[in-house]
């Protein structure tokens, strides 16, 4: 898990900081080595380590005693400037720490007004801008200083499948001079740091996919399975690749193949390929069962053929794979099978699956039953049923007491023996 410190209101004096953080049971520590007194950390911290404790200190130089130091690390309570109102991290994400206040202060609330903040690590970048629509010049600023020379701000046009270069402090060539919310952005900066420019905007519930290229996208849905936040396209999903800013190293997910991509993240920049044009739902709603409609005679002699055919239609708002199973149950013999179907069906397209047999010697019940695949199994999502009656053949019963032959206009009883 990942947290990220900065300083806010540091003394004039000081040049540089280090950080550390401490397990609560307190037999695990992780730390920064000498930092920038502007440059934030960010550390991978384990899930079981929290609520975290924490110390820091600031220096006027490396290699010199610090100006200024505080902990709340429990066994560290002789020391001089341990504080136990220093407040725990107790989870993980973004925080400055006000030394004017001595308190850790969370980064990106979602509340107008408010700053919003995105770690920047050094080097190249691939983010998610969930600011409002702004003049780049402004929504910039805070990274003026650390943008790599020659490099540039670079928004992707997803429908024009195109790279556009922002107006930013000190780059005179540029394609646009607004920020796009919730656009993608590849910037790349010279150190750490974190990019603050103000309120988030409402984040969109879905993207829409391109088919037959990679598509740039931001991913607004909650962070969960990658094969969750995928539901809504995994019918038509070829692969989606991730960058790492941190490690700066890519990671995949392909159906059916092995990948290293499991979890997929909030705010995130993703590169998404599929075999036709869709819709990215962020958040599926709730599934509504399918409606199955069966065809099917009333009614059937023994020996005769049955055709039967069962119409699926899915009234869910994203597609599904489904998997149909047709078949007979006789009111005197045992059920049989006549046929199973996997089908993909997308929103509000229907599918018919056919089948048929043999009618036995009592009545017979249709049974159609339908399941949904979910994530890594199949889970029963509707079924259905039709009876089919037995048709009875009628008896003729009697005595032949006579039969005529008629020819040519002619007619005369033949002997029955």
């Amino acid at each position: 898990m990942e947290v990220t410190v900065a300083l806010k209101n540091p003394p004039p004096e000081a040049k540089g900081w280090v950080f550390t953080v401490f397990s609560h049971d307190e037999t695990n520590r992780i730390g920064s080595a000498y930092l920038s007194i502007n440059e934030p950390i960010t550390l991978q911290v384990p899930v079981d380590w929290f609520p975290l404790y924490s110390s820091i200190a600031l220096f006027s130089a490396p290699s010199t005693m610090p100006i200024y130091e505080i902990t709340n690390v429990p066994s560290l309570y002789w020391y001089a400037n341990y504080d136990a109102s220093l407040p725990l991290i107790t989870e993980p994400g973004s925080y400055y720490f006000n030394v004017a206040t001595r308190q850790f202060e969370e980064i990106a609330p979602p509340t107008d007004g408010e700053g919003v903040g995105i770690s920047l690590k050094a080097g190249g970048n691939w983010v998610v801008y969930t600011g409002r629509a702004q003049a780049s010049l402004v929504a910039l600023d805070s990274i003026a200083a650390y943008l790599a020379p020659g490099e540039g701000v670079w928004y992707w046009n997803n429908y024009y499948n195109v790279y556009e270069i922002m107006q930013a402090p000190g780059y005179p060539v540029y394609d646009r001079t607004d920020m796009v919310p919730y656009g993608v952005y590849w910037i790349q900066v010279t150190q750490n740091c974190i990019w603050t420019y103000g309120a988030d905007a409402t984040p969109p519930t879905s993207v829409y996919l391109y088919s037959d290229r990679f598509n740039i996208v931001p991913y607004c849905g909650p962070t969960q399975a990658v094969e969750l936040a995928l539901a809504s396209i995994l019918g038509y999903l070829d692969v989606v690749w991730y960058y790492d800013n941190a490690t700066k190293e890519w990671f995949f997910y392909a159906p059916g193949a092995p990948s290293d991509l499991t979890i997929m993240v909030k705010n995130n920049t993703y590169h998404v390929k599929v075999t036709r044009a869709c819709e990215w739902i962020f958040e599926v709603p709730e599934v509504v069962p399918c409606e199955i409609t069966i065809d099917a005679p009333d009614s059937a002699a023994e020996g005769e053929k049955v055709s039967v055919s069962a119409l699926l239609k899915n009234v869910s708002s994203y597609g599904s794979m489904y998997k149909t199973e047709i078949s007979a149950v006789p009111d005197l013999f045992p059920a049989f099978r006549i046929g199973t179907i996997e089908k993909y069906i997308d929103s509000g397209e229907s599918f018919t699956a056919y089948g048929s047999f043999t009618m036995p010697a009592s009545n017979t019940t249709i049974l159609i039953g339908v399941e949904r695949w979910a994530v890594d199994h199949w889970i029963y999502d509707n079924s259905a049923s039709r009876a089919v009656s037995l048709e009875v053949v009628p008896e003729f019963r009697g005595t032949i007491s006579k039969k005529e032959l008629d020819y040519d206009e002619t007619r005369r009883a033949i002997p029955v023996y």
